[in-house]
C-alpha cells in the first residue's frame, strides 16, 4: 500500500490493525484515523473527527465500523473517494455490492 491510509474506526478489530501495522514498519504518519471517540492512538497517528476537510483523497480506506454505522459513515466518507482508491472492508456480513451502491467511485472494492 502506497499513500495515505484511512482508516475508518478504531475500536477493537480497526485498533488491531493499526497495531500491526505499526509493528511490521508503516510509517504513523501516513495513516488517519477516522473516528470521532478514537483514543490512546499510537504517537505519530492524526486523528480525526470526519474525512479531512482539505479534499486530498486517500490511497487507501479500510472500514472498521460496526455494520450498522455503514450508512452514516458512507454519506460522510463517499465524496472524498476517488477512482484510484482502494476500499477494504471489514465490516462482518455486508457483501460488495451493499459498498459499491454507497461507495461509486473507487474502482477497486474488497
Amino acid at each position: 500500500m502506497d499513500g495515505p491510509l484511512w482508516l475508518v474506526g478504531a475500536g477493537n478489530m480497526g485498533g488491531a490493525m493499526l497495531r500491526g501495522w505499526l509493528a511490521d514498519g508503516m510509517e504513523p504518519a501516513r495513516i488517519t484515523v477516522i473516528d470521532p471517540g478514537a483514543q490512546n492512538l499510537p504517537e505519530g497517528v492524526m486523528a480525526l473527527p470526519a474525512p479531512p476537510p482539505d479534499g486530498a483523497a486517500p490511497a487507501t480506506v479500510v472500514l472498521a465500523v460496526k455494520p450498522q454505522l455503514l450508512d452514516v459513515v458512507a454519506i460522510a466518507l463517499a465524496p472524498a473517494l476517488e477512482a484510484e482508491t482502494l476500499l477494504v472492508s471489514v465490516l462482518a456480513g455486508v457483501e460488495i455490492a451493499a459498498l459499491r451502491a454507497r461507495f461509486a467511485a473507487p474502482r477497486a472494492v474488497a
